[in-house]
């Protein structure tokens, strides 16, 4: 299989054939090229305020949403007047009198100056100025 001088000058001098996408990837260059260039510009303007529009909507519902959870807002005097915040109050004066958690506990679960229940009892029950006079009673030396 001898290859002659003119057969191997063919395979360099053809051109090779363009594909199809070759020829609309160039077509489209040539249209892009021939329109108008603001045209771009104007698109993108457009698609910008439409973004814009809707940040500006999620912004309006993220005050109406933090304005209406504001509304609903506990105040700090609610919180002082939940269970939860007293109990914690009162176990922490507890531990400031008794300085050890079992020493806390102790005092708690005994039956303190001959009332009916413990100090834990009215605590679940939610009867924390019994607690609150007790401990403060401890706090200024007062005999119960």
């Amino acid at each position: 299989m001898f290859t002659t001088e003119k057969s191997r000058k063919q395979r360099q001098t053809s051109k090779p054939k363009n594909s199809r996408r070759d020829r609309q990837s160039a077509l489209s260059v040539k249209r892009s090229l021939a329109t108008n260039p603001y045209q771009d510009y104007e698109k993108r303007l457009k698609v910008l305020e439409e973004e814009q529009e809707k940040l500006l909507q999620m912004l309006q519902q993220i005050m109406e949403t933090t304005q209406k959870s504001t509304a609903n807002s506990f105040s700090l005097q609610d919180l002082e007047q939940s269970p939860a915040y007293k109990y914690g109050v009162c176990v922490t004066r507890l531990k400031d009198l008794f300085k050890t958690d079992q020493d806390v506990e102790e005092w708690l679960n005994s039956h303190e100056s001959g009332l009916p229940q413990t100090p834990l009892q009215y605590l679940e029950e939610g009867k924390f100025e019994v607690v609150e006079r007790l401990i403060g009673m401890i706090e200024y030396g007062i005999p119960s």
